[in-house]
């Protein structure tokens, strides 16, 4: 059975990291995926019946074989597509680890700061507090 993107754009797909390593392929072998993961680093001209889209830091390419349509505006627009959705998709996931990550920072510095002392000379107690409550 072959991907479902392999079959809208064309026979195989690979998705490419921005070292060249292969991060995933449909309907193509590693020898094939590889050689054009090292055309792209190199910037080497792809072949005829190759098309890659860039998404951020590595590529989305779709190879089509004398049974699939020929790469015409349709299908580069749908790859263009699909790599830019593709593209928003990683940056989601990366602002996600950002935001974890000034969560955690900002737990560790308010606990710092009440580890220094009272706020006021008022006797008070102290209560857990869970930033991403107060900050919705």
């Amino acid at each position: 059975m072959t991907h479902p993107l392999a079959e809208l754009l064309g026979s195989a797909v690979l998705v490419i990291d921005g070292h060249g390593d292969v991060l995933d392929r449909a309907s193509i072998d590693n020898a094939g995926a590889t050689d054009i993961a090292r055309q792209l680093i190199a910037g080497e001209e792809l072949a005829a019946n190759v098309r890659a889209s860039s998404v951020g830091h590595g590529w989305l390419a779709a190879v089509s074989d004398p049974y699939t349509s020929l790469f015409g505006q349709d299908e580069h627009d749908l790859l263009d597509a699909y790599a830019a959705r593709m593209r928003i998709a990683l940056e989601r996931r990366e602002f996600a680890r950002h935001v974890a990550a000034s969560t955690a920072y900002l737990n560790r510095l308010v606990d710092a700061m009440l580890e220094l002392g009272p706020v006021s000379s008022a006797d008070g107690h102290r209560e857990p507090l869970e930033l991403r409550v107060v900050a919705r």
